[in-house]
């Protein structure tokens, strides 16, 4: 199959580890492209969906957006950076009900079959104000797949919260600012040097509270392996989670 896959750093795969560097091992034979970069919230997938060449068209593609509409407002250096990069100003839940809609809108012209991911964490304590207006971010999502035959939802939040709470100790760490995600980036180039790194902050399946670490990349790759896999199953159709 041919599977497209959306998103922000998480889908690109810098800072951290990348799941999508590890699909390929698991589904041999498929033609997989990464349209993940890092920043987007989910307008700015909307505009890189239109700005495809009209031929780019897919048996199955991952919407994985939303982790940036909430991130951006930690600290004043990320919507600087948005800024800088002409990245869409993010909105209210309104705003990212109405975005996320559109990008539904474009994908489903695109793809046979969309899973849509729910919006990632802003630090592995799921309790903090960030994770639950993540959370609000989280129902729209899996609301409005609902209304679509043809679009199911992949409730990564939950899987990972149920792992979470199977963990002795949660730290409070999380992303406050560009340069943190900045010395990540180019200091932290391999899965050793990440893990370690997680494991100094206390973390279990990121680097600083949002992206990957080895752990968490391997475990979010097999369940995008398992999805493809349903969706092959039921004729390029995905079942629902």
């Amino acid at each position: 199959m041919k599977i497209a896959f959306f998103g922000d750093s998480l889908t690109e795969g810098r800072p951290g580890a990348s799941y999508f560097a590890l699909l390929p091992a698991l589904l041999p034979g498929d033609e997989l492209f990464n349209y993940g970069r890092g920043g987007d919230a989910v307008g700015d997938a909307v505009e890189r969906m239109n700005a495809l060449p009209p031929n780019s068209q897919f048996d199955l593609a991952f919407l994985w957006i939303g982790t940036n509409d909430v991130l951006m407002k930690l600290s004043p250096s990320f919507s600087m950076l948005r800024l800088l990069r002409g990245q869409e100003r993010v909105r209210g839940l309104e705003g990212f009900k109405t975005s996320y809609r559109a990008a539904l809108d474009v994908l489903r012209t695109r793809s046979a079959c969309v899973v849509t991911v729910s919006p990632w964490f802003v630090g592995e304590d799921v309790s903090n104000s960030w994770n639950l207006e993540l959370d609000a971010l989280s129902a729209v999502v899996a609301a409005l797949s609902a209304q679509f035959a043809d679009v199911r939802f992949l409730d990564l939040r939950t899987l990972f919260r149920n792992r979470l709470a199977a963990e002795a100790v949660i730290a409070d760490y999380y992303p406050a600012g560009l340069m943190g995600i900045g010395r990540d980036l180019w200091t932290l180039s391999g899965r050793e040097q990440m893990d370690r790194a997680a494991a100094a902050r206390g973390l279990h399946y990121t680097i600083d509270g949002t992206h990957l670490n080895g752990r968490g990349a391997e475990i979010v790759a097999a369940h995008f392996a398992a999805a493809i896999q349903d969706a092959r199953k039921g004729g390029g159709r995905a079942i629902s989670y």
